[in-house]
């Protein structure tokens, strides 16, 4: 009889027997299959025993049975704690209007359901669920459905930085480089501090399609804002080498205290020494430690310029140890020219001689004029 099994339940649960419940209850959901209570209690027992996962099948029979909401809700909040979203995603449609796009966007997501996901954000026009489908299809290769949701968010006044960013990967992904860039230049006038990302991609697509002045803007701007990659610094490096050196040597020394990379210090040693700027060398390279000189000398041509700018600054007998010492362990016809050009810089032609004769063995590569 159901009514007694009903009231053994109700004894049992009260008096804390828990152990003795469960096995009647099991019996109950046995011979009466179609009663959601029984399936509804054994559920709880799972539950207040602390076996939450075996209390969704219980559960789902329950509310199959009964259709009742309130179970519905707490089978639906007990999945998502668990992260069975499998089963949460089965109850979704109870819930959607009481729901976030993001949330249920989420769920799916992690239910691995992207045909389902699809299907729900069809039929949604919020600029969370559009943006999202059109990602969606970005990533299943669907170009032009993507693009017609980005078009329709602009027409509609909702088209922001990320669908621009969107739109220009997908033009890219089709071989379009110049709509794409096109299309993240129309956007720059909207484009704020907080759009590194977009910045990036800006400056990236610029440089590769040749528009250095675009590419400049953009590497600026991710240094205005403490947003920069180390490829901006070099990149600007560059750029900047011609028409503004002394920014492009200030930027060289940022880039260098800022990711510590050897590549920006020689960069504006390099730079420096074409503006000869040599007490700006000397005094960047006297802030070293002798373990940062020894691996930064290991290049030659930083050597030459510090060798130089130790030269010009009245410091001859400091440049002269410089190249005897690289010589001695490590020969280099660039090395060597040098050394024998800042002689001839001072007329020294005993010195000359001693050169000349001490890297006879080398004479083959030395330049014509020697």
């Amino acid at each position: 009889d159901p009514e007694l099994l009903n009231l053994l339940l109700t004894a049992l649960i009260g008096g804390q027997d828990l152990k003795t419940a469960e096995k009647v209850a099991l019996k109950a959901t046995s011979l009466f299959p179609n009663k959601p209570y029984f399936w509804k209690v054994l559920g709880n027992i799972y539950q207040w025993t602390n076996r939450p996962y075996m209390a969704i099948r219980p559960y789902e029979k329950a509310f199959n049975l009964s259709g009742d909401k309130k179970l519905a809700k707490h089978l639906f909040s007990l999945s998502l704690a668990l992260k069975r979203f499998d089963i949460a995603k089965k109850y979704l449609y109870l819930f959607e209007d009481q729901m976030k796009p993001q949330d249920i966007v989420f769920i799916y997501n992690q239910a691995g359901d992207i045909d389902g996901l699809i299907t729900y954000l069809k039929k949604q026009d919020d600029k969370f669920s559009l943006m999202t489908l059109a990602r969606i299809y970005y990533i299943l290769g669907k170009m032009q459905p993507a693009l017609n949701i980005l078009d329709k968010l602009k027409k509609t006044n909702r088209f922001d930085i990320n669908g621009v960013l969107l739109k220009a990967n997908i033009l890219y992904s089709l071989k379009n480089y110049q709509a794409s860039l096109a299309v993240l230049k129309d956007a720059i006038p909207k484009a704020t501090n907080k759009d590194a990302d977009f910045w990036r991609t800006l400056s990236d697509l610029a440089l590769m399609l040749g528009d250095y002045n675009t590419s400049k803007i953009a590497s600026l701007k991710l240094i205005e804002i403490s947003r920069p990659r180390l490829i901006d610094y070099e990149r600007l490096s560059f750029l900047l080498q011609e028409t503004d050196p002394e920014r492009a040597m200030q930027i060289c020394l940022e880039g260098w205290k800022e990711t510590g990379s050897d590549n920006m210090l020689k960069r504006y040693i390099a730079i420096a020494s074409l503006q000869h700027e040599f007490p700006k060398i000397l005094q960047t390279i006297s802030t070293l430690n002798p373990e940062q000189l020894t691996t930064l000398l290991k290049d030659r041509f930083i050597l030459i310029n510090y060798a130089v700018a130790l030269d010009k600054h009245g410091e001859w007998l400091k440049a002269k140890a410089l190249f005897e010492k690289y010589m001695s362990s490590d020969f280099s016809k660039d090395v060597l020219a040098q050394y024998i050009y800042c002689a001839l810089d001072r007329n020294d032609t005993n010195l000359i001689k001693k050169i000349l004769k001490k890297f006879k063995q080398y004479e083959q590569a030395l330049p014509i004029p020697f």
